[in-house]
């Protein structure tokens, strides 16, 4: 704190000084205001900010550990683009100030990057594809409302088939995800991915997809402390290959659809075996956990998750 007000006194942004400790930056710094900016400025701080956040997206170098902080926007305003992070590994994108206010929305520009996830029928797009390895998403919100997905990491297979690329050791936190067909997508997202203290609402479909993409091994995912509303079919689907394995749901939170519509088929659904875990979720709705078995047999596991039908929680 002694440092950042010694650089205040030199006529640094108190803010922006505060972020940049918080976050532990150490590569280049770029800002986004879709209220004041500019694709035409360089970034560099509010006051020459970014309007776009693909357009600060493309500044940032690979493996250089880069930061862009994205600003809420004023008024029923939203990011209407498509966000493709390829080539850059080690980035990290913060939304600050209040986060229902910093919106991505999924615009026609996402027909480009059409995918089909394995299991799935339906060809989707999405708000923010992810195709770097070591890449942090924090305090956003998705709005993929219509046949979108509001996050895909992955090695891009689906998207293209001539795309193998690193998508690991990621970690997606403190997000909001609502109205869209898919909350999360993990394809072919490699291993050492973190989803946690996330809300998924009223996906149509499910709230985290996790499957294989092209070649990559989809293994040592956690799924921690998110809180599930209103996703329709799942909560956590897991579709089984001999290539997903070391799946970890835990202390979640699942809730039913909204006016006392029971919809959520299962909260959490293990396609297949081999070593997949839910251990500790709380789950208020009349549907258990499927493909999990409580003696290990089969590979998978379950343990001290809680089931509350009787009194599971819906919107008045």
């Amino acid at each position: 704190m002694t440092k950042i007000i010694n650089e205040c006194g030199k006529g640094k942004d108190f803010q922006q000084l505060a972020m940049e400790a918080a976050f532990n930056v150490s590569g280049a710094r770029y800002y986004v205001s879709g209220d004041t900016g500019s694709d035409a400025k360089d970034g560099k701080s509010w006051s020459k900010a970014k309007k776009t956040i693909q357009a600060a997206v493309d500044r940032c170098g690979n493996g250089t550990n880069d930061v862009i902080f994205v600003s809420p926007l004023t008024g029923d305003v939203r990011y209407n683009e498509n966000v493709l992070i390829k080539g850059h590994d080690g980035l990290k994108i913060i939304g600050v100030g209040c986060m229902k206010d910093t919106v991505i929305r999924a615009s026609d520009a996402t027909t480009k990057l059409p995918f089909t996830p394995v299991g799935e029928a339906a060809v989707l797009g999405c708000c923010m594809a992810i195709m770097s390895a070591d890449v942090e998403v924090r305090n956003l919100c998705f709005d993929a409302s219509g046949n979108y997905v509001g996050l895909y990491v992955g090695d891009g297979y689906r998207i293209d088939e001539t795309y193998a690329e690193e998508a690991g050791n990621g970690i997606v936190a403190n997000c909001i995800f609502r109205y869209g067909t898919i909350g999360i997508v993990y394809d072919g997202a490699d291993q050492d991915l973190l989803a946690e203290g996330n809300y998924l609402y009223k996906q149509s479909v499910m709230g985290i997809h996790i499957g294989p993409g092209g070649t990559k091994q989809v293994q040592r995912i956690s799924v921690r402390g998110n809180t599930f509303f209103g996703c329709e079919d799942y909560g956590v689907y897991l579709y089984d290959t001999n290539e997903t394995k070391n799946i970890m749901v835990d202390n979640n939170v699942f809730f039913d659809q909204t006016r006392g519509t029971i919809q959520m088929t299962n909260p959490i659904k293990f396609q297949g075996t081999g070593c997949h875990g839910a251990s500790a979720n709380r789950l208020l709705t009349a549907n258990g956990i499927s493909g999990a078995a409580t003696d290990g047999v089969s590979g998978n596991y379950e343990a001290g998750n809680a089931a509350n039908a009787a009194t599971y929680v819906t919107e008045a």
